[in-house]
Formats: structure tokens, C-alpha cells, sequence
């Protein structure tokens, strides 16, 4: 399973509303952020750490204006940097580099 595949997988999951998301490494908790209440999940791809988050409707960011209009979209981030790395948006998976503009556009 690729990091594309394994992305949208836990999105799905998530979105599901599972209480745990299967990953190539095995069973993970779906947490909850303190403040925010957003789902959050920490698994391995490739030996690197990612963070996956629920994108918080709330924000002023075009992601978030897709999911005020009902899209369900999951942002993740690598564990260590921070950096963000990828988002899913409705089961389409934007790997963030792979193109010189990456909007929610290009994300549907």
C-alpha cells in the first residue's frame, strides 16, 4: 500500500467514524484535539510519523471553506517538521509537492 492509498484509507476511516483506524502498522486511536474537538490521528508511513487532522471548518483557509459546504477533508502533516504533506479531500488524495499549484480546486 502506497502513502496515497494509506492516506485516503485512514480519511475514511476517520470519516466513518471509527474509534480506530487500520494502518500497514497496525491498529491506531482516533483522538480528539483539546480545544477544538477535531479528529486526529498518529501512524507510521514508511517509518515516518504523520499526523492526520480533521480540517477545522472554522478557519479562513480554502480547505475549510470546502468543509463549511459539507466536503469531508483531512489534512495531514509529518510527525517531526510539522510540514503538511498531504490533504484527502472526499476520497481524492492531493500529495502536496507533486504539483506547482495545489488548491482545493485541483483537490476535488
Amino acid at each position: 500500500m502506497d502513502a496515497e492509498e494509506i492516506f485516503r484509507s485512514v480519511a475514511q476511516q476517520v470519516f466513518a467514524g471509527a474509534e480506530e483506524v487500520e494502518t500497514p502498522d497496525g491498529r491506531v486511536p482516533v483522538r480528539r484535539t483539546p480545544s477544538k474537538r477535531l479528529r486526529r490521528v498518529e501512524f507510521f508511513v514508511e517509518g515516518n510519523k504523520v499526523v492526520g487532522i480533521e480540517q477545522n471548518p472554522q478557519t479562513a483557509s480554502q480547505w475549510a471553506k470546502l468543509a463549511r459546504e459539507g466536503h469531508q477533508v483531512m489534512q495531514f502533516r509529518e510527525g517531526e517538521s510539522g510540514r503538511y504533506i498531504a490533504v484527502v479531500v472526499d476520497d481524492k488524495v492531493t500529495i502536496y509537492g507533486r504539483s506547482a499549484r495545489r488548491t482545493p480546486e485541483t483537490a476535488r
